[in-house]
Protein backbone atom coordinates (compact mmCIF):
# COMPACT_ATOMS: atom_id res chain seq x y z
CA UNK A 1 0.00 0.00 0.00
CA UNK A 2 1.32 3.34 -0.94
CA UNK A 3 0.99 6.84 0.75
CA UNK A 4 0.90 10.00 -1.26
CA UNK A 5 3.58 12.42 -0.21
CA UNK A 6 3.81 15.03 -2.03
CA UNK A 7 1.97 16.23 -5.14
CA UNK A 8 2.41 19.55 -7.01
CA UNK A 9 1.35 20.90 -10.46
CA UNK A 10 4.68 21.58 -12.14
CA UNK A 11 2.32 23.68 -15.13
CA UNK A 12 0.69 23.95 -18.14
CA UNK A 13 2.20 24.51 -21.24
CA UNK A 14 0.00 25.82 -24.59
CA UNK A 15 1.32 25.91 -27.71
CA UNK A 16 -0.03 26.92 -31.52
CA UNK A 17 2.05 26.03 -34.38
CA UNK A 18 3.76 23.27 -36.54
CA UNK A 19 4.76 19.71 -34.79
CA UNK A 20 5.80 16.88 -36.07
CA UNK A 21 3.64 14.48 -34.05
CA UNK A 22 5.84 11.03 -34.37
CA UNK A 23 9.38 12.86 -33.59
CA UNK A 24 7.59 14.79 -30.98
CA UNK A 25 6.26 12.12 -29.10
CA UNK A 26 9.20 9.81 -29.84
CA UNK A 27 11.30 12.33 -28.14
CA UNK A 28 9.68 12.79 -24.87
CA UNK A 29 9.12 9.28 -24.29
CA UNK A 30 12.94 8.99 -24.66
CA UNK A 31 13.57 11.83 -22.67
CA UNK A 32 11.47 10.19 -19.85
CA UNK A 33 13.68 6.94 -20.58
CA UNK A 34 16.69 7.30 -20.31
CA UNK A 35 15.99 9.51 -16.98
CA UNK A 36 15.05 5.84 -16.51
CA UNK A 37 11.40 6.30 -16.02
CA UNK A 38 8.60 3.93 -16.77
CA UNK A 39 5.93 5.18 -19.14
CA UNK A 40 2.58 3.93 -18.79
CA UNK A 41 -0.05 5.26 -21.30
CA UNK A 42 -3.05 5.47 -19.38
CA UNK A 43 -5.12 6.63 -22.58
CA UNK A 44 -4.34 7.74 -26.58
CA UNK A 45 -7.52 9.00 -28.03
CA UNK A 46 -7.79 10.06 -31.57
CA UNK A 47 -10.90 11.48 -33.34
CA UNK A 48 -10.31 12.55 -36.77
CA UNK A 49 -13.57 14.23 -37.31
CA UNK A 50 -12.73 16.62 -34.20
CA UNK A 51 -9.22 16.89 -35.50
CA UNK A 52 -7.87 15.98 -32.14
CA UNK A 53 -5.83 13.67 -30.23
CA UNK A 54 -5.41 13.22 -26.68
CA UNK A 55 -2.86 11.06 -24.49
CA UNK A 56 -2.05 10.96 -20.88
CA UNK A 57 0.98 9.72 -19.44
CA UNK A 58 2.42 8.35 -15.95
CA UNK A 59 6.16 7.73 -15.72
CA UNK A 60 7.10 6.56 -12.67
CA UNK A 61 10.60 6.28 -11.42
CA UNK A 62 11.43 3.57 -7.86
CA UNK A 63 14.23 5.70 -6.04
CA UNK A 64 14.20 3.05 -3.08
CA UNK A 65 12.28 0.27 -2.16
CA UNK A 66 9.88 2.76 -0.29
CA UNK A 67 9.90 5.58 -2.64
CA UNK A 68 8.38 6.35 -5.88
CA UNK A 69 8.38 9.24 -8.19
CA UNK A 70 5.39 10.07 -10.65
CA UNK A 71 5.62 12.18 -13.45
CA UNK A 72 1.92 12.69 -14.76
CA UNK A 73 1.80 14.26 -18.10
CA UNK A 74 -1.60 14.68 -20.29
CA UNK A 75 -1.50 16.35 -23.86
CA UNK A 76 -4.30 17.70 -25.73
CA UNK A 77 -3.62 18.75 -29.06
CA UNK A 78 -6.27 20.18 -31.42
CA UNK A 79 -7.04 22.09 -34.66
CA UNK A 80 -4.80 19.44 -36.43
CA UNK A 81 -4.40 20.69 -39.94
CA UNK A 82 -2.10 18.75 -42.23
CA UNK A 83 0.88 20.59 -43.93
CA UNK A 84 3.79 19.07 -45.99
CA UNK A 85 3.31 15.66 -43.95
CA UNK A 86 3.32 17.19 -40.65
CA UNK A 87 1.00 19.26 -38.67
CA UNK A 88 -0.48 22.46 -37.79
CA UNK A 89 -2.08 22.45 -34.46
CA UNK A 90 -2.78 24.08 -30.98
CA UNK A 91 -1.19 21.87 -27.90
CA UNK A 92 -2.08 21.92 -24.26
CA UNK A 93 0.22 20.23 -21.89
CA UNK A 94 -0.38 19.65 -18.23
CA UNK A 95 2.24 18.21 -16.42
CA UNK A 96 2.25 16.63 -12.44
CA UNK A 97 4.08 15.66 -10.35
CA UNK A 98 4.00 12.78 -6.79
CA UNK A 99 6.53 11.55 -4.36
CA UNK A 100 4.87 8.09 -3.17
CA UNK A 101 6.26 6.16 -0.16
CA UNK A 102 5.10 2.83 0.86
CA UNK A 103 3.43 2.72 3.88
CA UNK A 104 4.13 0.54 6.89
CA UNK A 105 1.77 -1.93 7.89
CA UNK A 106 2.55 -2.70 11.95
CA UNK A 107 -0.16 -5.71 11.83
CA UNK A 108 2.87 -9.01 11.05
CA UNK A 109 5.29 -7.48 13.24
CA UNK A 110 6.47 -7.94 17.51
CA UNK A 111 5.78 -4.88 18.93
CA UNK A 112 9.96 -3.90 19.85
CA UNK A 113 10.51 -4.01 15.79
CA UNK A 114 6.93 -1.88 15.53
CA UNK A 115 7.93 1.18 18.03
CA UNK A 116 11.21 0.87 16.51
CA UNK A 117 10.16 1.48 12.13
CA UNK A 118 7.36 3.95 13.37
CA UNK A 119 10.15 6.15 15.45
CA UNK A 120 12.18 5.85 12.21
CA UNK A 121 9.62 6.75 9.94
CA UNK A 122 8.37 9.56 11.80
CA UNK A 123 11.19 11.10 13.13
CA UNK A 124 14.37 10.06 10.31
CA UNK A 125 12.66 9.41 7.17
CA UNK A 126 10.69 12.75 7.02
CA UNK A 127 13.46 15.03 6.26
CA UNK A 128 15.10 12.57 3.48
CA UNK A 129 10.97 12.74 1.81
CA UNK A 130 11.79 16.34 1.67
CA UNK A 131 15.21 15.96 -0.27
CA UNK A 132 13.37 13.60 -2.76
CA UNK A 133 10.57 16.27 -3.32
CA UNK A 134 13.32 19.00 -4.22
CA UNK A 135 15.09 16.12 -6.68
CA UNK A 136 11.82 15.28 -8.23
CA UNK A 137 10.43 19.07 -8.86
CA UNK A 138 13.85 19.58 -10.64
CA UNK A 139 13.30 16.16 -13.06
CA UNK A 140 9.84 17.66 -13.38
CA UNK A 141 10.56 20.81 -14.48
CA UNK A 142 13.20 19.71 -16.80
CA UNK A 143 10.63 17.50 -18.15
CA UNK A 144 8.63 20.52 -18.60
CA UNK A 145 10.78 22.81 -19.92
CA UNK A 146 12.10 19.90 -22.54
CA UNK A 147 8.43 19.91 -24.05
CA UNK A 148 8.90 23.83 -24.89
CA UNK A 149 11.87 23.42 -26.31
CA UNK A 150 11.05 20.74 -28.66
CA UNK A 151 8.27 22.43 -29.69
CA UNK A 152 9.80 25.89 -30.12
CA UNK A 153 12.55 23.93 -32.02
CA UNK A 154 9.46 22.37 -34.31
CA UNK A 155 8.14 26.14 -34.87
CA UNK A 156 11.35 26.81 -35.81
CA UNK A 157 12.52 23.44 -38.08
CA UNK A 158 9.14 23.34 -40.04
CA UNK A 159 8.18 26.71 -41.50
CA UNK A 160 4.55 27.35 -42.63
Amino acid sequence: MSTTYAQFKVGTLSYSGSIDFESFYNYLHGWLSNKHYKITEHSFKEDQRKQEVSFNWVASKGITDEITFEIKAKFHITGIKPHAGKWIANIKAVVNADVEFESYNPSNDNIPMTMMKRFIGKYIHIGAYDDWRGLLHKEAGEFYNEIGVVLELHKRAIKV
